[in-house]
């Protein structure tokens, strides 16, 4: 399997962005890379958000990236890919929004779907709420139209 690049742009959520890190140091499956793109937040967030970046550095591979203006969350993630592309950085890319945490075995299970379904294009992790509650663990998409669905199944195909 390929390294994991995982993507997380940042507007004024440095603490989300934190939590997300810390998750990240416990897991199992150590072959990721973290690429943090702040969109023009605050000074204070900025200057927190590089506090945590260097602190994290010393546990896994980390790159910080500042963009001068907010370009909003697609072209924010499409700075990452850029820097990915262009540094011959290979590997799977995971979005991931600030406020995602991952549990220990997360990114392990991830891959192994991967590796193991030749045909799966994409994963998507369960969603919960912070009492980790399941909100929704599959799409169902029909044309512009996103229905967020729930499933007792681990594995739920989803069929364009």
């Amino acid at each position: 399997y390929l390294m994991i690049n995982i993507v997380v742009v940042n507007w004024n959520s440095s603490s989300d962005v934190y939590t997300l890190l810390s998750s990240l140091k416990k897991s199992l499956h150590i072959d990721f890379r973290v690429i943090v793109v702040d969109n023009n937040s605050l000074k204070n967030d900025v200057m927190n958000l590089k506090v945590f970046v260097s602190f994290f550095s010393t546990l896994f591979c980390i790159k910080y990236i500042s963009n001068t203006e907010n370009l909003g969350y697609a072209a924010g993630n499409n700075v990452a890919v850029k820097y990915l592309n262009d540094n011959a950085l290979a590997g799977d890319i995971l979005i991931v929004n600030p406020d995602v945490s991952f549990t220990s075995t997360a990114l392990k299970e991830m891959i192994e779907h991967l590796d193991e379904n030749i045909n799966c294009a994409g994963v998507m992790i369960k969603t919960i709420d912070p009492s980790t509650n399941k909100k929704y663990d599959y799409l169902k998409l029909k044309g512009f139209n996103t229905a967020y669905m729930e499933t007792q199944e681990f594995f739920m195909p989803v069929y364009y």
